[in-house]
């Protein structure tokens, strides 16, 4: 039975600033070059009320290098559910050193998103406004563009739609998705007019015999329509903590472009350690993918730290490839010449720390249909 320690209306405020979570960070990172360590460190919290109708988090960073502070804070409100109503702000305090000289450059990031999300069955609607802004200001007035600042402001919308069945071991065996997203910075709001679309479509396929392998296709469009060529990125995006540098002049030069703290770029697998550019981009993509399960682990890892748990391997092997600034014309669509592709295997080893930190620990190889592209061999970790 719950015992009733009083009767009161509910408030909003009830429990709303105990924090539910803290904790600090004390990254070091090391400035090549130069004897000069960065000490960044910072703490944040979040809380919500004892209904969690009301949520918010704040993040506060001190960098010894720019010796100004930094603050990241968010609150949602689930008040009118199905509809999550939700404000995120941030203002980012860096500071720069321009190459071959001892001129530093005094950053000054600040964005401000606005979102409101509802659920409909299986498909989320995303609506919202983002505003993103930067100032840098050189130490010496001498050097070009001393000072200089530049906004984007203006509407984002997103819709997710996925419907499948799946299994933890295997995740989903098959289903299909739909994924389709916009954001536009009109002139009349923003220093310079840009406007970024995306669509993805993925289906999952059982593999007949094999009970835990699945089988899995995308296509992926994105256009970044902009008075400037080339300001989307294709490649040249990874999260491996060792990755085989590839000396070649395959990499193209970015367009040369002030903007908010803002990135432009599509991840294209094969091509992390390379980049294109692009207007825009169609990419294909097909993965088969077979676990081999292991449960097993123990109390304690080396008798001091965590428990230590393996949940599965998993062999995957995949291909993808993607066309640039293509048009509606099959005969060059279909031209290997003017596809950037990959093929490849990796590896997975899925662990779970402390039984509430699940890592993934994988090796990629990758070989690129480029004769200037050596093979890719990267090695990394994943937080799920």
């Amino acid at each position: 039975t719950v015992e009733v320690l009083k009767e009161e209306r509910y408030s909003g405020f009830d429990e709303l600033f105990i924090p539910r979570l803290r904790g600090p960070l004390f990254p070091v990172i090391e400035l090549s070059g130069r004897s000069v360590t960065r000490v960044i460190a910072g703490a944040g919290l979040s809380g919500f009320d004892r209904l969690g109708l009301h949520s918010w988090s704040i993040d506060l960073a001190y960098d010894t290098f720019s010796r100004r502070p930094s603050v990241w804070a968010g609150y949602g409100n689930a008040q009118l559910a199905p509809w999550f109503l939700s404000i995120q702000g941030a203002r980012l305090a860096d500071k720069l050193i321009v190459p071959s000289t001892d001129v530093e450059v005094q950053r000054n990031d600040v964005r401000i998103i606005a979102a409101a999300q509802r659920p409909f069955w299986t498909s989320v609607v995303a609506l919202g406004v983002e505003a993103l802004w930067r100032e840098e200001r050189a130490s010496v007035p001498s050097v070009p563009d001393p000072e200089r600042s530049v906004r984007l402001v203006g509407p984002t919308a997103a819709f997710a739609w996925f419907a499948g069945d799946g299994t933890s071991y295997a995740g989903t065996r098959q289903g299909l998705s739909l994924d389709l997203s916009a954001a536009a910075y009109p002139r009349f709001t923003s220093s310079v007019g840009i406007a970024d679309l995306s669509a993805e479509l993925g289906v999952w396929l059982p593999v007949p015999i094999l009970e835990r392998s699945t089988f899995a296709v995308s296509l992926r469009g994105r256009a970044v329509p902009s008075p400037v060529p080339g300001l989307l990125q294709v490649g040249g995006m990874t999260d491996a903590l060792w990755m085989e540098p590839t000396e070649s002049g395959a990499a193209e030069i970015p367009p040369r472009i002030f903007l908010p703290g803002i990135a432009f770029a599509e991840p294209l697998r094969g091509f992390d350690d390379v980049a294109f550019r692009a207007n825009a981009v169609g990419i294909v993509g097909a993965r088969f993918r077979q676990p081999f399960i292991v449960d097993a682990g123990t109390t304690t890892f080396l008798w001091l730290l965590p428990s230590f748990f393996i949940r599965q391997l998993e062999v995957e092997a995949f291909f993808e490839g993607a066309r640039r600034d293509f048009a509606f014309d099959p005969a060059p669509v279909l031209d290997p010449a003017g596809w950037h592709m990959a093929v490849g295997g990796m590896a997975r080893l899925r662990m779970l720390w402390g039984s509430a930190a699940p890592l993934t620990l994988y090796y990629q190889y990758a070989h690129r249909f480029d004769p200037a592209l050596p093979p890719l061999h990267t090695v990394g970790i994943q937080v799920e």
